[in-house]
């Protein structure tokens, strides 16, 4: 038997896709369960690295974590069984806890962790069995309150990232599949007023330093892209996208003029500007 802080043989081994459509729903008035300080914070430490919510910004974790209700068990308590629906995901506050598949003991949690997350995504039945061991404290949050936070605003965070990639030309040459899966990868930075901004998409490209760069005016919130990513999901198009960097030089030409041009180095060797 094993103590593990996130179980993973005892997720299910196969998910069928629940009937559900984000854009046919309407927001969700705020649900708030009262909680210390303390306990947001630990809340918030063990629900934002697990991958359902990875995507949201710190506004939608809050309210994730406000609509999070707490909930006391007791020794031998059945908190979900093998075979039934499930509805709610898990966050352990205190107490042991045993896995139990076909009737074998094969881990348990102690003191810490959380499951049944993929329940809120999948209806599928309950692949493991959890147990109380001892007296405790879980957090649990039902699949209407996620699927209106979290499924729905990644929806909506999806549409307004095609649309906003849609309008970048270096990215034109993408297919709408492309498109989406970049949509999916892309996180969010807020800058406060007069901190400077660099712009990167030249700097991918050429791995070269950045061409230019840019200031914000007011408080100032960017859909952002690492390194890493960037080059996973857009290797295959850095040939095309470097030949759509002509229309850069073209708009530099255009915006800038000859003599500013002229004036900054680093742009004339891009746009290869006469002197």
């Amino acid at each position: 038997m094993k103590d593990r802080v996130g179980y993973i043989g005892a997720r299910r081994h196969s998910v069928a896709a629940e009937s559900f459509n984000p854009a046919t729903i309407t927001d969700l008035e705020p649900v708030v369960h009262p909680k210390s300080v303390a306990q947001k914070l630990r809340l918030a430490s063990v629900v934002k690295p697990i991958f359902i919510f990875r995507s949201l910004d710190e506004i939608q974790l809050r309210r994730v974590i406000d609509a999070i209700k707490e909930t006391p068990v007791t020794k031998g308590q059945v908190i979900i069984n093998q075979g039934e629906d499930g509805d709610y995901f898990y966050v352990i506050e205190s107490g042991d806890y045993d896995i139990i598949i076909n009737g074998n003991i094969v881990g348990s949690y102690a003191g810490s962790g959380s499951f049944g997350e993929l329940a809120l995504m999948y209806n599928t039945p309950r692949a493991a069995t959890i147990i109380a061991k001892t007296d405790g404290v879980l957090w649990a949050l039902d699949r209407t309150t996620f699927q209106h936070i979290v499924l729905r605003q990644a929806f909506l965070k999806r549409q307004l990232y095609e649309n906003l990639l849609s309008s970048v030309p270096l990215l034109g040459s993408l297919s709408a599949y492309e498109r989406t899966n970049l949509a999916d990868a892309l996180g969010s930075h807020t800058y406060e007023d007069g901190t400077c901004i660099i712009q990167e998409e030249l700097a991918l490209i050429l791995h070269e330093p950045r061409k230019a760069s840019a200031r914000a005016v007011g408080r100032t919130k960017l859909a952002v892209l690492d390194v890493s990513s960037f080059e996973r999901l857009m290797g295959p198009c850095i040939e095309i996208m470097q030949r759509e960097m002509g229309r850069y030089r073209t708009q530099l030409l255009e915006t800038l003029g000859p003599d500013d041009i002229r004036n900054n180095p680093s742009l004339a060797k891009f746009v290869e500007f006469e002197q």
